[in-house]
């Protein structure tokens, strides 16, 4: 069209805008530039006479986009709907308040009957992206006489954040132009930049509108940013024609709209929006902002930092609470009342929190001790306290978002950084989006006559604050709804990219019931392994040293300890905080959150944790635990809750575990599993005992140098290939078996694997590929798995089935009846119909290789499934039944192509005229994309049923779990029977690192003690290069009273505690079922090790050395049987020679005379190898060496011989220590002087001694004679050999 043609204003040139301190430029108003407000203001800035509107072509329906009265080249602009959140969107009917204006009744009349105007829209590229049709420009009509301008498009974009414009009120149509949703919704991606929030400041300046935030652009976008749309040199030469407009001053927004906020970034988008005469829109606005800050104004740099200033400090000033915390009762922290885990947040913060701050501080007011990572689009962010974590330890970038401090991780870096969290003992919740944008966009749908009544109630009211309830909604709507998932601790893991072993990790409750510190306490212990869902529960009554608690400490090595708040004694912590390293503790209120029994048994009841148990389960468990009936309230428990529901402290332990878990989303998914076990810390029938102190001494799982398992007996005999089978073997290692027949069958076991050497080798090569299968149906039973650990269970359990299968034809062989049942399982067929189905369902191959961790079912295993795919199929058959029958109407061709997310549009020639009813999508110059009534009807069912399909395909996971977890007795029997396999490999297989001699320990059933080695040597140390480890014969015990106990001396570093250990680990192998280091080992069955060695005081129970020594002796004395092993070493060196001696004496004699148990007993006490050298029942014997006086040298032979060492030789042992020559020199004059002092006065009082120790003897033995009872039993084996003692003096 000509420029005569136009009747409108002339244009003028805009001129260049420039900046002054303080000022903001002007933005003018184009054919592509919208005035905001004048939309919602119903206002115009001119007249314009009927003539001058533009006339629409003819059929074509008028569009709602009214000419601002002044400018004709002015479109004012509809805010987009926060309810349907899109890129471009087309304008939405105006409210009544506007409609009713002159001009705009006017459009509205002539677009009467017509059709519907055509979309703004071309097609969508392959991205997604919107590029606009060049032909899309009004026509001037034929058919008029009149000279009628073209109207311009309108081109404009939405701010990515929907939920900040408001939505305008729709009467007749929907919105017309393509929606396009962005799947990812709510992606404040985090960028750190030292200038990000300067920047947003500075783009506040160049608004042309100037707007407040209803809330900041963090909180809720559910759309990106859009793309540019592809060059199109067409558009380009029709948009440079109209480039320019007459500029008109921005109108202030009216006082009906002063408290509807449009966002900062909404705004700044349309004002920043590229000209239409420029070619390269983004290549522009990138050299515009980098020439805005290049050539930034001192006094706009000052204007920029006083702004950033004010933020921060207003933020302080709404952040001022958290100057002085408290907890939710309002306690400071020096209260002892004092809650850690909870924040108290004023009331008048929660009114000034925007949506997304109130959502944070919503989940972190109850979890103030825990790191909270917030999901915001693909990144999980951490705020305020959190973030100065992630800064201070972790090196994590800090910038200031949504008016808090912040720091940020990927997404897919979660697990890598939550592990690093947990190991520096920070307890980390993860709150997950539980929504994306369509998800969003449907329950904005829901609530949109809501939202429309109140965008109504704006414009029609002249109240300026509208209604508290209705913002309220609005700053709801306005983020994505987010949930705490799960709250990970260092002792409740359950992941398996954040478990960092393969050894059980515990998580244990601790009740305790104490009159008084010096009374003997009484327990309840619960503890649970996350990872199995094992629960193990056990009640007690302990000593006033808690031995059996230190014993079950040390055994399991908890992560955590759950405790009632005030409740422990000062002994029992003492004891956790001696036996454990950096254990995390969680102090649980007294009954409310840690409960007692009866509390206990309503929550259980109440929680509905063990419905759904088949009845041949439950017959199953009570058979293993031995319950018979119940009370018919607890039909449905595990057998070892019902046995304990009358333990109150045992149900209490269980109470504050569950209730604990309850705090981190575990308890339904753990407790339901019904793995529930009882557990004896010292099993005093069946195994032989190690308490806490022998765990320590003897290394078994811990060195003392550094803590780690390097030279211990567990990293010495544990070869186990899978990771449950060293779970079982620590097990094995903490409770050595006692039966003489459990015994021998454990060796027959092993040697029968042994026999079959090379088969054995096969079935380690495949156990080392198995997975921890123990954790992993564990995650199944919770539907926590990932579909690869899903397929990777079926193929280890499919492999397992055929390894069993394997060695079938060796079975007949055996002579253990235990391997037999173990290779006999009766579950076997069972499980391999199971594992069938499961192979047939689905193609395991195929779902190894997904991406997007589903399982697409084979027809006919999935009813829901196969239901959705036939909907979704049905109506695909319709909408080609539609097509043909659309394209026999029309006599020409017609395809369907889907477009963006438009689905199955109707492609037409441009030239083939169309029903006016028929809504037009997209167009080319060559074709028209449309959509039928009947076929836009059926395309929203198509998405519908999609929709339905995609959600049954997103479940089939979590129904085969289901079907899965049926057979969970089977799966975990098979678990545990591979696991044994294992165990007994493992103790063949240690035979190879032991070397020469090595022997099948034999054992024998009497009444004597008996502990006879030849040749025995230490397995642990490992032999250099050159250099050969000397063994030693050791007798202990047998008829005819043997001495059952050895008296051992010798020189310093001479190897005396070598050879205490090695006695007492050889008697674990052997009872353990493993081949014993020595020439040959014959035994007595142990029923417990008793050791005191080393000297170490106890500060933090206020005990010295000698205290602590006398305690654990004191213990022996009690507690030692004849059947105990009982190794001392140095008793009596804590305090002085005199009370030493005599504590050693003493005790020496107890135990040799009167508990007549075996043992080793090692001293620097000369006299008392002479006050014990006639005794019958001590054998001297000593470690051989080679002195040298003259040098002061000495040289360790570490050979055991008998008699007795004449003294210690500690001079030498200082020489080569360092210690000063002079000092040496002195020290050996006082000791030679002392030494004939010692013998002078030995010498004046052994016989009074000699003869008050016979004199003992003698009245023990008369009292025993005196019971009438004889000389039987263990009483006649005291008397017998007192009366050889006192004949042989």
């Amino acid at each position: 069209m000509s420029s005569k043609e136009n009747t409108g204003p002339t244009p003028k040139k805009m001129p260049k805008s420039t900046k002054g301190p303080g000022k903001k430029p002007s933005t003018p108003s184009t054919g592509k530039q919208m005035n905001i407000t004048s939309f919602f203001s119903g206002s115009s800035q001119g007249k314009t006479t009927p003539q001058e509107r533009p006339t629409p072509v003819a059929g074509r329906r008028a569009s709602i986009l009214s000419p601002a009265e002044d400018n004709p080249k002015s479109f004012s602009l509809p805010s987009p709907s926060p309810a349907v959140p899109s890129r471009i969107t087309t304008p939405q009917t105006p409210p009544d308040s506007v409609l009713s204006s002159p001009s705009a009744r006017s459009v509205r009349g002539r677009a009467a009957g017509m059709r519907s105007m055509p979309p703004l829209v071309e097609e969508a590229d392959e991205d997604g992206d919107i590029t606009m049709d060049p032909g899309l420009a009004y026509e001037e009509p034929k058919s008029s006489g009149r000279s009628v301008r073209k109207r311009p498009r309108a081109l404009y974009v939405e701010s990515d954040d929907d939920s900040e414009a408001a939505e305008t009120p729709t009467k007749a149509k929907k919105s017309r132009g393509r929606v396009v949703l962005s799947d990812e919704s709510d992606q404040d991606e985090y960028k750190p930049d030292a200038n990000e929030n300067g920047n947003d400041e500075e783009d506040d300046k160049e608004m042309a509108i100037a707007v407040d935030d209803l809330a900041s652009e963090d909180e809720a976008p559910l759309s990106s940013f859009r793309k540019p749309p592809k060059k199109n040199p067409k558009l380009a030469e029709r948009q440079s024609s109209m480039s320019t407009s007459t500029p008109t001053t921005p109108s202030t927004p009216t006082n009906r709209l002063q408290q509807f906020k449009l966002s900062t970034s909404s705004v700044k988008r349309a004002a920043s929006f590229p000209s239409p005469s420029e070619p390269d829109a983004k290549k522009s606005r990138t050299a515009e902002t980098k020439a805005k800050y290049d050539f930034m104004s001192p006094s706009d740099a000052d204007a920029k930092k006083s702004r950033t200033a004010e933020k921060k400090a207003k933020n302080e000033t709404r952040y001022a609470w958290l100057q002085d915390v408290k907890d939710k009762e309002r306690r400071s922290p020096d209260d002892p009342e004092y809650d850690p885990r909870t924040l108290h947040i004023p009331k008048l913060a929660w009114s000034e929190f925007t949506a997304f701050e109130r959502q944070f501080w919503e989940i972190k007011r109850d979890h103030w001790d825990t790191v909270v990572f917030f999901k915001k689009g693909k990144f999980y962010e951490l705020y305020e306290k959190d973030a100065d974590i992630g800064h201070q330890v972790f090196d994590l970038k800090m910038t200031d978002r949504v008016n808090m401090r912040m720091v940020g991780v990927p997404e897919s870096s979660f697990e890598e950084w939550a592990g690093k969290f947990i190991a520096k003992g920070y307890r980390v919740a993860r709150v997950d989006q539980m929504e994306n944008a369509v998800g969003k966009a449907i329950r904005d749908k829901q609530a949109a006559k809501k939202v429309q009544f109140f965008i109504v109630s704006i414009f029609q009211s002249t109240i300026r604050e509208p209604h508290a309830e209705a913002r309220q909604l609005l700053q709801e709507d306005k983020v994505l709804r987010r949930e705490l998932r799960c709250v990970l601790t260092p002792g409740t893991l359950t992941d398996a990219s954040l478990l960092t072993s393969d050894m059980n990790t515990y998580c244990m409750s601790i009740k305790e019931q104490v009159t008084a510190e010096h009374e003997s306490p009484s327990f309840g212990i619960c503890f649970v392994d996350t990872a199995t869902a094992e629960f193990s529960v056990c009640h007690f009554e302990d000593d006033v040293n808690r031995t059996k608690f230190e014993t079950l400490v040390l055994q399991l090595k908890p992560k955590e300890v759950v405790v009632e708040k005030g409740m422990m004694s000062k002994i029992t912590a003492r004891v956790l905080k001696n036996s454990l390293t950096e254990p995390q503790y969680n102090h649980l209120m007294p009954e409310k959150e840690f409960w007692d029994a009866e509390v206990t048994l309503d929550e259980l009841r109440a929680g509905g944790y063990f419905e759904g148990a088949t009845d041949e389960r439950k017959q199953q468990e009570d058979e293993e635990i031995g319950v018979e009936g119940d009370d018919g309230r607890l039909a449905t428990w595990p057998p070892v809750l019902r046995k304990i529901a009358s333990e109150p402290l045992a149900m209490s332990a269980v109470g504050g575990l569950v209730s604990y878990l309850r705090t981190l989303l575990l308890d339904k998914e753990l407790v339901s599993a019904r793995n529930f076990h009882l557990y004896d810390p010292v099993r005093h029938t069946g195994t032989l005992i190690l308490d806490g102190q022998t765990l320590k001494n003897l290394e078994m799982f811990e060195n003392t140098t550094d803590g780690t398992e390097e030279g211990t007996l567990f990293k010495l005999l544990c070869r186990c290939d899978t990771a449950f089978g060293k779970r079982l073997f620590k097990r094995w290692l903490c409770h050595p078996l006692r039966s003489i027949q459990a015994i021998r069958e454990r060796l027959d076991a092993v040697d029968d694997l042994q026999a079959i050497s090379g088969h054995q080798e096969n079935l380690r090569a495949t156990l080392r590929k198995i997975p921890d299968l123990e954790r992993t149906i564990s995650r199944i039973h919770s539907n926590t798995c990932k579909v690869k650990e899903f397929v990777g269970a079926l193929g280890a359990f499919e492999a397992l089935l055929d390894l069993l299968e394997s060695t079938e034809p060796y079975v007949a062989d055996f002579r253990s009846p235990r391997l037999v049942q173990l290779f006999h399982l009766g579950a076997i067929d069972k499980l391999k119909q199971r594992l069938e189905w499961f192979d047939k369902a689905f193609d395991h191959a195929e779902a190894l290789k997904a991406t997007d961790d589903l399982i697409r079912l084979h027809g006919g295993y999935d009813d829901v499934y196969d239901s959705a795919v036939k909907d979704r199929e049905d109506l695909q058959t319709q909408l080609e039944q539609c097509r043909e029958k659309h394209a026999r109407e029309l006599k020409c061709k017609i395809t369907f192509k889907d477009i963006g997310k438009e689905k199955y549009t109707m492609e037409i020639a441009a030239n083939v005229n169309v029903p006016i009813n028929w809504k037009r999508c997209s167009v080319t110059k060559a074709v028209r994309r449309w959509y039928s009534p009947e076929v836009e009807k059926l395309v929203q069912e198509f998405v519908e049923a999609q929709e339905i399909e995609e959600q049954a395909l997103r479940e089939i996971k979590t129904r085969l779990c289901q079907r899965f977890d049926e057979g969970y007795e089977e799966w975990l029997q098979l678990i545990k029977a591979v696991a044994e396999i294992d165990c007994l490999m493992s103790l063949g297989a240690c035979r190879r690192d032991l070397g020469e001699p090595l022997c099948r320990p034999e054992f024998l059933d009497g009444d004597v003690p008996t502990f006879e080695v030849e040749e025995l040597r230490h397995p642990c140390i490992i032999q250099s290069a050159g250099s050969s480890y000397i063994p030693n014969d050791t007798y202990l015990g047998g008829e005819g009273l043997k001495p059952n106990v050895i008296l051992l001396t010798g020189p310093n570093m001479g190897g005396k505690s070598t050879l205490l250990r090695q006695t007492c680990i050889a008697v674990i192998m052997a009872q353990l079922g493993c081949h014993v280091p020595a020439r040959s080992c014959r035994l007595t069955p142990v029923d417990r090790i008793f050791t005191r060695i080393g000297a170490n005081d106890n500060i933090l129970a206020g005990q010295s050395t000698f205290m602590v020594e006398l305690s654990e002796t004191s213990k022996i004395l009690r507690e030692a049987t004849p059947r105990s092993l009982v190794i001392l070493d140095e008793l009596g060196r804590g305090t002085s020679t005199f009370d030493g001696y005599a504590i050693a004496y003493s005790v020496l004699h107890h135990l040799a005379t009167r508990t007549r148990c075996v043992g080793l007993f090692s001293t620097h006490y000369g006299m008392l190898t002479q006050d014990f050298e006639k005794h019958p029942l001590v054998a001297k014997m000593y470690m051989d060496y080679f002195a040298d006086k003259d040098k002061r040298d000495i040289t360790f032979l570490y050979k055991l011989r008998h008699g007795s060492c004449p003294k210690s030789y500690g001079m030498n042992v200082a020489s080569m220590a360092g210690v000063p020559v002079e000092v040496v020199d002195r020290a050996d004059n006082v000791a030679a002087e002392f030494e004939n002092h010692q013998r002078l006065r030995q010498v004046r009082s052994n016989a009074v001694e000699s003869n008050m120790m016979h004199q003992a003897d003698f009245a023990y033995m008369m009292r025993a004679l005196g019971t009438g009872k004889g000389i039987r039993g263990e009483v006649g084996q005291v008397v017998k050999a007192i009366w050889k003692g006192l004949q042989k003096d």
